[in-house]
């Protein structure tokens, strides 16, 4: 081959290379359209589900259930790690965590709480045992 036809040859081949490329990116750009398509939709239905619920913010202290049989005054909530006063108390004995729960005293309820009870056709002290 003289080097005329080499760079015929050559062209040839790079119209070709061309047009092959064109050819991939047109069909690569209508997957894309459709994929953006899908996105956007799964992406409108996530906003619609977070501005569905809204964030209150802080949650409210946690009122404690466990109170040390030592000392009145340590008291916890049950959530997170079992405290070190309970722990200590605990160890060597056959006490559990059911025996530091916090007992209510039927006299312990204020005069609201009772009245806005009996309101509502129920005793306070109906769900403890």
């Amino acid at each position: 081959m003289d080097v005329g036809q080499l760079r015929d040859y050559i062209g040839s081949l790079e119209s070709a290379l061309a047009k092959k490329i064109q050819q991939q990116k047109d069909a690569l750009e209508g997957k894309l359209a459709e994929l953006q398509g899908y996105v956007s939709s799964k992406a409108a239905g996530v906003v619609r589900t977070v501005m569905r619920v809204p964030r209150t913010g802080k949650r409210a202290k946690a009122k404690p259930k466990y109170q040390s049989k030592k000392n009145e005054s340590l008291k916890w909530s049950g959530r997170g790690v079992t405290p070190v006063w309970m722990r200590e108390e605990m160890k060597g004995t056959k006490l559990k965590k059911d025996d530091f729960l916090i007992k209510i005293q039927p006299g312990g309820a204020s005069r609201i709480r009772r009245r806005r009870a009996l309101l509502r056709g129920r005793s306070l002290f109906a769900c403890i045992d």
